[in-house]
């Protein structure tokens, strides 16, 4: 017999039917991704480690006669030659990488391997050591001590900081103590996140042991990232910068899952930290601690704690080596923008010191792009070193003017904008320059002559010591160019071969039909 369903009531089942299926589609989908992302999860202790410790820099105790120190194993030289050879299309890899071998040795004691933080974007978490000497003086109690109250709620409610479930253990000497936590990188640079740990974390851990009296020598912060500056082209490398080698935890297996579980702190825990004086020997009973009121007075250190010494960032006080042959540069002109915003002496002494830096450690295409300038200018700023922030029209401002005086050399002014031409993007290509050698013989005049000249300044009598009278006698010497012969950065425009693109002709051929007619 035949049963005859109305079709009101057949629509109704149809719906259920299809309802259930998406359900049950949906559901799968959810389980599936679910064990997906299982699977993406780092379960062994090297693929753990591997998500978080540098990949290219890596180092290993070494004995020299009666000297044992770490070194890198990937040498500079060797990582810019990989890259290089990424960039022409060759395969490469580095032949010093972190295996199950290097593992096994470090943990049974037969070799003692280093790690550098993990630079790399695509991590997003970094292993940091905070590393408790006890060389010279100090003991094992008072490094376990330290460590141990660095992880209470007492450190954190008396100094602003705490490290909860901090994985620490003894260090291979037996005397001293590591603890190793994650830090969260949030998208920020290498250098952004070195000038944290060595600026803030640093000198605030130094300042916890020495206040608590802890029986411990020093404390250091060890697992920087290596810094890589990227050219516009893919796998171009402009430089290389390792990073600070931090023990390998010897526990990494035996205590894995306490590893895993360590603290993670943020970059706002960090920044909530006093701007604190970095000063050696933290238990030292003879060391000079700054007292609470002076702590933010004195600062040392650079944008990424290697570029710029405090020699380099005195020179921008008054008095300074850069501070002065600005001012001597800008006597009786005002530069203004088209912002109607003025350049002072503040300004030109820092572009100064920063293109002293940039003209000695030019790279190997000779590129001189702003965003290099904007960075390391927005490091210092944000590390309070300096106290003016990049502006695009100040910058060149005064590039034009010293570009005027001549003291600037140009190889190419000529660069590029990157375009986007279909789905392809081609990058852009900045504009060769560097001080020219006049420019930096005025900044290494003070260093030069200061000494040679100390006894004549006394008898001179003058207003100005004499080094400075040889600096002011060398600016007057220069003739201002006029505008139309002053060199300044030229856009180069594209030429588009439309027969790369037969879209693009195909869409013009209407425009030149309709104007035929």
């Amino acid at each position: 017999m035949t049963i005859i369903i109305p079709k009101a009531r057949r629509d109704s089942h149809s719906r259920q039917r299809h309802t259930d299926i998406y359900a049950a589609t949906t559901t799968l989908s959810a389980t599936k991704a679910k064990k997906l992302k299982k699977k993406r999860e780092p379960r062994t202790v090297l693929s753990w480690l591997k998500a978080h410790i540098s990949e290219i820099d890596l180092g290993m105790m070494v004995e020299a006669e009666d000297d044992k120190h770490p070194i890198h194993l990937n040498k500079n030289d060797w990582v810019l030659a990989h890259f290089k050879s990424l960039q022409h299309g060759q395969r490469s890899y580095l032949s010093n990488r972190w295996n199950w071998d290097k593992i096994g040795n470090h943990i049974h004691g037969y070799g003692t391997y280093y790690f550098a933080g993990a630079a790399e974007s695509t991590k997003h978490r970094t292993i940091v050591l905070i590393d408790v000497d006890c060389k010279r003086y100090g003991s094992r109690e008072g490094a376990e001590a330290f460590l141990r109250y660095i992880m209470t709620g007492e450190c954190h409610d008396n100094y602003g900081l705490s490290f909860p479930r901090l994985f620490h253990e003894v260090s291979t000497g037996g005397v001293g103590g590591h603890g190793y936590f994650l830090f969260e990188k949030d998208g920020m640079a290498p250098e952004q996140i070195n000038d944290l740990l060595l600026r803030r974390l640093q000198p605030w851990l130094r300042h916890v042991a020495k206040e608590e009296g802890f029986d411990i020598e020093l404390v250091e912060v060890k697992g920087t990232l290596p810094v890589i500056n990227w050219g516009n082209v893919k796998f171009e490398v402009l430089n290389y910068t390792s990073g600070t080698l931090a023990k390998l935890p010897r526990g990494c297996v035996d205590r894995f899952d306490e590893l895993k579980k360590t603290t993670v702190l943020t970059s706002r825990d960090f920044h909530r930290l006093p701007l604190l004086r970095d000063y050696e020997g933290s238990a030292d009973k003879t060391a000079d601690m700054p007292s609470p009121g002076a702590m933010d007075m004195t600062i040392k250190g650079s944008c990424s704690g290697k570029h710029f010494t405090q020699d380099n960032l005195a020179g921008l006080k008054t008095g300074g080596r850069f501070q002065v042959v600005a001012e001597q540069l800008l006597a009786g002109h005002c530069l203004k923008t088209s912002g109607r915003t003025i350049v002072k002496v503040e300004d030109v002494a820092i572009f100064l010191m920063l293109g002293e830096f940039f003209t000695k450690n030019m790279p190997t295409n000779g590129a001189m792009p702003t965003e290099r300038w904007k960075n390391m200018w927005t490091a210092l700023d944000d590390a309070e070193d300096i106290e003016r922030a990049f502006d695009g029209k100040r910058f060149k401002v005064i590039r034009n003017w010293l570009s005027s005086l001549s003291l600037i050399t140009w190889e190419n002014p000529e660069y590029e904008v990157g375009k986007w031409i279909g789905e392809k993007y081609i990058p852009g290509k900045a504009a060769k320059w560097t001080f020219d050698p006049k420019l930096l013989a005025m900044l290494s005049l003070p260093e030069e002559k200061a000494d040679e000249c100390e006894d004549l300044d006394n008898r001179e009598g003058e207003e100005h010591p004499l080094w400075e009278q040889l600096l002011i006698k060398d600016i007057s010497d220069i003739i201002r160019l006029p505008f139309n012969q002053t060199i300044r950065p030229v856009e180069r425009v594209r030429t588009i071969l439309f027969k790369d693109l037969p879209e693009e002709v195909a869409r013009s051929i209407p425009c030149f039909e309709s104007m035929a007619a």
